[in-house]
């Protein structure tokens, strides 16, 4: 998903770079690649994401019957959208 969001923002230049990533798969240039991303803010877009769909995930669980798994299940949803690695 973030290539995805990089060639729909990135310059053309970037995007012909990660065109031929994909083209010529021995000789990735994966600093270039992080590089493009960061400089687009793909990590800003994707954590965007994460936080909605996280929102939108305790929302679902709040409606469910009240018990005690409850609460785990909220800690668990939480835990993988701000995990690190």
């Amino acid at each position: 998903m973030p290539l995805i969001r990089a060639m729909k923002v990135a310059s053309r230049s970037e995007k012909k770079i990660i065109e031929q990533s994909f083209l010529d798969k021995k000789n990735i240039d994966g600093k270039k690649i992080i590089e493009i991303l960061k400089n687009n803010k793909i990590d800003e877009y994707m954590q965007n994401i994460i936080n909605d769909e996280t929102n939108k995930a305790i929302k679902s669980i709040d409606k469910l019957k009240k018990n005690n798994y409850i609460e785990d299940l909220i800690n668990l949803v939480t835990y993988c959208a701000t995990r690190n690695k």
